[in-house]
């Protein structure tokens, strides 16, 4: 068994994914039995399936999926059945990492066992200029049996900086929602209340591509924002169902009544008339009042901006 699968979705990257691969085969050289590849080709227009069989040929580590286009979360949902690593890590295709991702390998070796591994990002543009590096905000090993566990454990939001046991993956049916946007916010949830430890790293290794002018990301949409709304509000019900602590029970779900705030306050305000937005309030007026003022949901608000959490929402 590898010690790594790291899954690749692919579409209309062409010009990002050699890059992209590049970077990990250099990163990782000399430890190729150690992990391996898997690009899914999601139905892609462009050279991006050439580009894939092109590596597939080249190396033996590096497996081809290619499937009818699904969307980010379907890709990734066939990229955990077909691996065959202990530890699962995801990169999107136009991203890249830097050399200090064999730290990682080293990482998963020292902690065998430990359910999640997150780390850090560096923001990075086009030219692989860098202005903004963004470790986790808490580092260390924590465990279940701590009443703050899940404060402790809550990290960045994408599922990228998270690299987490295959077999928790599995048994605890941690795939995507497929045909949403703003998948991760919903799988990370129910990954921490899945999880019985992790352990948060101070390694940066991922460059985050900020700002791409056609990335999902940055275009704000209606669907954008009712995905996002409505992954919130199943959370919400998620986490009130859950066996975890009182105390990070209190914390997620006053994370995820902010999280609405935001999105209404924030961003559903820039592209919505008045009549709209009322229509919304009433939809989710019991997560706005949810024992929350509006000075402390502000803070929250710029803790995230701090944090970079805002740039993973929309």
């Amino acid at each position: 068994m590898k010690l790594l699968s790291i899954v690749i979705p692919c579409y209309k990257v062409e010009e990002y994914l050699n890059k992209c691969v590049d970077s990990v085969l250099n990163a990782l050289k000399n430890h190729e039995d150690a992990y391996e590849i898997i690009l899914v080709n999601d139905g892609s227009p462009d050279r991006c399936g050439e580009i894939c069989d092109e590596y597939a040929n080249q190396y033996e580590h590096i497996k081809v999926i290619h499937k009818e286009n699904g969307g980010l979360s379907d890709a990734r949902n066939f990229g955990i059945k077909e691996s065959s690593g202990e530890y699962i890590a995801f990169i999107d295709s136009d991203d890249w990492v830097d050399k200090s991702m064999i730290e990682l390998l080293k990482i998963i070796e020292d902690n065998n066992g430990i359910d999640l591994i997150q780390v850090g990002f560096c923001s990075v543009n086009e030219k692989d200029e860098q202005f903004e590096i963004s470790p986790p905000p808490n580092i260390g090993t924590f465990k279940i049996q701590e009443d703050s566990f899940h404060i402790n454990a809550f990290c960045f939001i994408a599922a990228w900086l998270k690299i987490i046991k295959r077999s928790v993956l599995i048994d605890n049916d941690l795939y995507f929602a497929k045909g949403m946007l703003h998948e991760d916010e919903d799988w990370h949830i129910r990954v921490l209340i899945s999880i019985k430890n992790t352990i948060n790293v101070d390694l940066t290794y991922y460059k985050y591509l900020k700002n791409r002018e056609d990335s999902i990301t940055g275009i704000e949409k209606q669907k954008n924002i009712d995905d996002a709304l409505t992954i919130f509000a199943n959370n919400f019900d998620l986490i009130q169902k859950s066996d975890i602590s009182s105390k990070s029970k209190k914390f997620l779900l006053r994370y995820t009544c902010c999280s609405i705030f935001y999105v209404i306050y924030a961003r559903l305000s820039k592209i919505s008339n008045n009549k709209t937005l009322a229509l919304y309030f009433r939809k989710y007026k019991k997560f706005l009042k949810y024992k929350y003022t509006k000075s402390k949901k502000i803070i929250i608000v710029r803790t995230w901006y701090r944090l970079g959490i805002h740039s993973f929402l929309g």
